[in-house]
């Protein structure tokens, strides 16, 4: 079986469990199931990029936004030409190709992208609890080198919004060998799946109340049988 495009959350998905990953996004056997705090993401993203567009620091915004006029208004006002919700992908041949490519294989929306001369700012919105997992930066950093030859530097940063903080890392085209290398060992196990057909179940926690997939063994009890 050819393995589907991935992403970030594609990769995710699968490495908490290749199962629930086969069912829901290959067999679409299930829906995912959004919680409250993931529908406020897509509430939160829609606006951003609406308020971003439009460019005006003292124009309308959401009521339920209203507390992140600041953070929103530093990307109008800085320095550059910045896009919001920017759609990326390469080929198998790491050629930039469009977000839909037929020979498309891995892609990437980025919140905000910035670029200014040859440096990039990738931008990401965070609406959930804070993770210290630089994954989706370093497959963002990727997609700018390859779609934007001219760019020599991304300074890539996840905002927390609820709680006000940041995690930032600067990459240089130098590294992209070794961001790959990052990548690599997640690439080989989803690829291995598709190639044999196996996507074992990875029983957690999250088995009990938080998965869609009523068929598997694990459901609603996870991996201690309760």
């Amino acid at each position: 079986m050819t393995p589907l495009p991935w992403s970030h959350s594609a990769l995710q998905a699968f490495t908490t469990c290749p199962r629930q990953y086969e069912e829901v996004k290959v067999l679409r056997n299930y829906q995912d199931q959004k919680n409250d705090a993931a529908l406020w993401g897509d509430v939160f993203h829609k606006e951003a990029e609406r308020y971003i567009k439009a460019g005006d620091v003292a124009g309308p915004l959401a009521k339920n936004c209203e507390g992140y006029r600041d953070y929103l208004n530093q990307f109008i006002t800085r320095y550059g030409i910045t896009v919001c919700e920017q759609t990326l992908g390469l080929n198998r041949q790491l050629l930039p190709c469009d977000f839909y490519a037929k020979d498309i294989w891995c892609r990437g929306i980025i919140d905000v992208l910035t670029t200014d001369n040859s440096v990039a700012y990738v931008d990401d919105h965070k609406t959930g609890k804070r993770k210290k997992d630089m994954q989706q930066l370093i497959i963002f950093a990727l997609l700018t080198f390859y779609h934007f030859p001219h760019i020599e530097t991304c300074v890539t940063t996840y905002h927390w919004i609820a709680e006000g903080t940041q995690d930032r890392e600067t990459f240089v085209r130098s590294q992209i060998p070794d961001l790959w290398k990052e990548l690599l060992p997640k690439l080989d196990r989803y690829a291995r799946a598709f190639r044999i057909g196996v996507f074992p179940a990875n029983p957690t926690g999250l088995c009990k109340r938080h998965c869609p997939v009523t068929s598997c063994e694990y459901h609603g009890c996870g991996p201690h049988g309760r």
